[in-house]
Protein backbone atom coordinates (compact mmCIF):
# COMPACT_ATOMS: atom_id res chain seq x y z
CA UNK A 1 0.00 0.00 0.00
CA UNK A 2 2.71 2.73 0.76
CA UNK A 3 4.84 1.81 -2.34
CA UNK A 4 1.09 2.31 -4.27
CA UNK A 5 0.64 5.85 -2.44
CA UNK A 6 4.57 6.66 -2.78
CA UNK A 7 3.78 5.66 -6.95
CA UNK A 8 0.27 8.15 -6.77
CA UNK A 9 2.36 11.06 -5.81
CA UNK A 10 5.07 10.61 -8.37
CA UNK A 11 2.39 10.93 -10.93
CA UNK A 12 2.27 13.97 -12.78
CA UNK A 13 -0.02 16.79 -12.16
CA UNK A 14 -1.16 17.69 -16.17
CA UNK A 15 -3.33 14.33 -16.04
CA UNK A 16 -7.07 14.52 -14.58
CA UNK A 17 -7.39 13.60 -11.17
CA UNK A 18 -10.07 10.97 -9.96
CA UNK A 19 -13.49 12.14 -9.26
CA UNK A 20 -15.84 9.80 -7.97
CA UNK A 21 -19.03 12.01 -8.96
CA UNK A 22 -18.31 12.40 -12.30
CA UNK A 23 -17.08 9.03 -12.76
CA UNK A 24 -20.76 7.62 -10.73
CA UNK A 25 -22.72 10.26 -13.98
CA UNK A 26 -20.41 8.54 -16.60
CA UNK A 27 -21.07 5.19 -15.87
CA UNK A 28 -25.03 5.94 -15.37
CA UNK A 29 -24.84 7.59 -19.05
CA UNK A 30 -22.34 4.24 -20.46
CA UNK A 31 -24.94 1.95 -18.48
CA UNK A 32 -27.66 3.84 -19.94
CA UNK A 33 -26.77 4.15 -23.53
CA UNK A 34 -24.56 1.05 -24.24
CA UNK A 35 -26.58 -1.23 -21.72
CA UNK A 36 -23.66 -2.46 -19.84
CA UNK A 37 -25.63 -3.61 -17.45
CA UNK A 38 -24.42 -7.20 -18.20
CA UNK A 39 -20.59 -6.15 -16.94
CA UNK A 40 -21.73 -4.10 -14.22
CA UNK A 41 -24.64 -5.57 -11.91
CA UNK A 42 -25.05 -2.14 -10.26
CA UNK A 43 -23.14 1.79 -10.38
CA UNK A 44 -20.96 1.30 -8.09
CA UNK A 45 -18.76 -1.72 -9.64
CA UNK A 46 -18.26 0.31 -12.46
CA UNK A 47 -17.09 3.05 -10.46
CA UNK A 48 -14.82 1.07 -8.62
CA UNK A 49 -13.51 -0.03 -12.27
CA UNK A 50 -12.82 3.60 -13.36
CA UNK A 51 -11.13 3.76 -9.68
CA UNK A 52 -8.65 1.19 -10.73
CA UNK A 53 -8.04 2.25 -14.26
CA UNK A 54 -7.30 5.46 -12.40
CA UNK A 55 -4.73 3.97 -10.36
CA UNK A 56 -2.92 2.00 -13.44
CA UNK A 57 -2.97 4.44 -15.35
CA UNK A 58 -1.68 6.80 -13.12
CA UNK A 59 1.47 4.64 -12.19
CA UNK A 60 2.06 3.66 -15.96
CA UNK A 61 2.31 7.71 -16.45
CA UNK A 62 4.39 7.72 -13.38
CA UNK A 63 6.93 5.11 -14.13
CA UNK A 64 7.54 4.76 -18.34
CA UNK A 65 9.46 7.05 -20.70
CA UNK A 66 9.62 10.62 -20.49
CA UNK A 67 8.79 10.97 -23.90
CA UNK A 68 5.52 9.07 -23.52
CA UNK A 69 4.32 12.37 -21.90
CA UNK A 70 2.76 14.16 -25.10
CA UNK A 71 1.15 10.46 -25.95
CA UNK A 72 -0.57 10.39 -22.68
CA UNK A 73 -1.84 14.33 -22.49
CA UNK A 74 -3.48 13.16 -26.28
CA UNK A 75 -4.98 10.55 -24.18
CA UNK A 76 -6.24 12.84 -21.59
CA UNK A 77 -7.56 15.18 -24.32
CA UNK A 78 -9.39 12.52 -25.91
CA UNK A 79 -10.78 10.99 -23.30
CA UNK A 80 -11.93 13.70 -21.07
CA UNK A 81 -15.02 15.77 -22.29
CA UNK A 82 -16.64 18.12 -20.14
CA UNK A 83 -14.13 17.45 -16.96
CA UNK A 84 -14.95 14.11 -17.43
CA UNK A 85 -12.68 11.16 -17.89
CA UNK A 86 -13.50 7.74 -19.25
CA UNK A 87 -10.44 6.03 -17.29
CA UNK A 88 -10.97 2.61 -18.87
CA UNK A 89 -9.95 4.25 -21.98
CA UNK A 90 -7.67 6.02 -20.62
CA UNK A 91 -5.75 3.42 -19.27
CA UNK A 92 -6.25 1.52 -22.35
CA UNK A 93 -5.13 4.62 -24.61
CA UNK A 94 -1.71 4.53 -22.67
CA UNK A 95 -0.98 0.76 -22.91
CA UNK A 96 -1.35 1.32 -26.42
CA UNK A 97 1.19 3.79 -26.71
CA UNK A 98 3.23 2.12 -24.00
CA UNK A 99 3.31 -0.89 -26.11
CA UNK A 100 3.09 0.66 -29.63
CA UNK A 101 6.36 2.53 -28.84
CA UNK A 102 7.80 -0.34 -27.76
CA UNK A 103 7.06 -2.19 -30.83
CA UNK A 104 7.94 0.84 -32.80
CA UNK A 105 11.23 0.64 -31.59
CA UNK A 106 11.56 -3.16 -32.63
CA UNK A 107 10.27 -2.43 -35.71
CA UNK A 108 12.22 0.33 -36.73
CA UNK A 109 15.74 -1.39 -35.76
CA UNK A 110 15.05 -4.43 -37.88
CA UNK A 111 14.85 -2.08 -40.80
CA UNK A 112 17.30 0.43 -43.09
CA UNK A 113 17.62 2.64 -46.57
CA UNK A 114 14.68 3.35 -48.27
CA UNK A 115 12.33 1.25 -45.64
CA UNK A 116 13.50 2.98 -42.60
CA UNK A 117 12.85 6.05 -44.21
CA UNK A 118 9.31 4.97 -44.66
CA UNK A 119 9.08 3.52 -40.89
CA UNK A 120 10.45 7.04 -39.78
CA UNK A 121 7.57 8.76 -41.96
CA UNK A 122 5.04 7.00 -39.74
CA UNK A 123 5.81 9.19 -36.63
CA UNK A 124 5.77 12.61 -38.67
CA UNK A 125 1.71 11.04 -40.27
CA UNK A 126 0.35 10.09 -37.04
CA UNK A 127 1.65 12.83 -34.52
CA UNK A 128 -0.91 15.81 -34.20
CA UNK A 129 -0.05 18.93 -31.97
CA UNK A 130 3.56 17.27 -31.40
CA UNK A 131 1.15 14.18 -29.54
CA UNK A 132 2.31 10.86 -31.13
CA UNK A 133 -0.46 8.09 -31.75
CA UNK A 134 2.33 5.09 -30.77
CA UNK A 135 -0.31 3.00 -31.62
CA UNK A 136 -0.92 4.22 -34.69
CA UNK A 137 2.84 4.65 -35.14
CA UNK A 138 3.26 1.47 -34.67
CA UNK A 139 0.30 0.36 -37.16
CA UNK A 140 1.93 2.31 -39.64
CA UNK A 141 5.28 0.85 -39.58
CA UNK A 142 3.80 -2.63 -39.47
CA UNK A 143 1.79 -1.59 -43.01
CA UNK A 144 5.06 -0.35 -44.14
CA UNK A 145 7.39 -3.17 -43.88
CA UNK A 146 4.46 -5.81 -44.81
CA UNK A 147 3.91 -3.71 -47.52
CA UNK A 148 7.53 -3.54 -48.60
CA UNK A 149 7.64 -7.48 -48.01
CA UNK A 150 4.73 -8.08 -50.25
CA UNK A 151 6.02 -6.24 -52.87
CA UNK A 152 8.90 -7.66 -53.03
CA UNK A 153 7.33 -11.19 -53.21
CA UNK A 154 4.92 -9.74 -56.03
CA UNK A 155 7.98 -8.70 -58.21
CA UNK A 156 9.79 -11.96 -57.76
CA UNK A 157 6.62 -14.26 -58.62
CA UNK A 158 5.28 -11.98 -61.16
CA UNK A 159 4.75 -14.28 -64.78
CA UNK A 160 5.68 -11.81 -67.01
CA UNK A 161 8.12 -8.42 -67.75
CA UNK A 162 5.00 -6.74 -68.43
CA UNK A 163 3.19 -7.55 -64.55
CA UNK A 164 7.02 -6.77 -63.04
CA UNK A 165 6.78 -3.34 -65.05
CA UNK A 166 3.35 -2.60 -63.81
CA UNK A 167 4.94 -3.43 -60.27
CA UNK A 168 7.46 -1.18 -60.27
CA UNK A 169 5.49 1.50 -61.95
CA UNK A 170 3.19 1.24 -58.63
CA UNK A 171 6.29 1.75 -56.52
CA UNK A 172 7.65 4.61 -58.18
CA UNK A 173 3.74 5.80 -58.16
CA UNK A 174 4.07 5.74 -54.35
CA UNK A 175 7.12 8.01 -54.00
CA UNK A 176 5.80 11.22 -52.01
CA UNK A 177 6.36 14.05 -54.25
CA UNK A 178 7.93 16.26 -51.73
CA UNK A 179 10.20 14.31 -49.28
CA UNK A 180 10.90 11.13 -51.86
CA UNK A 181 9.92 8.70 -49.69
CA UNK A 182 8.22 5.50 -50.72
CA UNK A 183 4.35 4.33 -49.16
CA UNK A 184 4.87 0.79 -49.45
CA UNK A 185 1.95 0.14 -48.20
CA UNK A 186 0.06 2.39 -51.16
CA UNK A 187 2.09 0.78 -53.58
CA UNK A 188 1.40 -3.09 -52.56
CA UNK A 189 -2.09 -2.20 -52.78
CA UNK A 190 -1.36 -1.03 -56.54
CA UNK A 191 0.88 -3.78 -56.84
CA UNK A 192 -2.37 -6.37 -55.67
CA UNK A 193 -4.68 -5.02 -58.16
CA UNK A 194 -2.71 -5.75 -61.50
CA UNK A 195 -1.10 -8.74 -60.03
CA UNK A 196 -2.51 -11.34 -62.74
CA UNK A 197 -2.75 -14.76 -61.31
Amino acid sequence: MLFMSLMLMLAPTEYPAFDEERAAALCEAKRAERDMTILYEDNASCVADQRADHRYFTVIAANTDPALAPAFARCARTWTKDGTTDWGMMQYCARTNLDGKRDFAALRAETKNLLRLSVDKCVAEETEDDSPDWGSIASCARDQIGGHRDLALFRRTAPTATERQGIDLCRMQAVDDEDKVVDWASAVRCAARIQIY
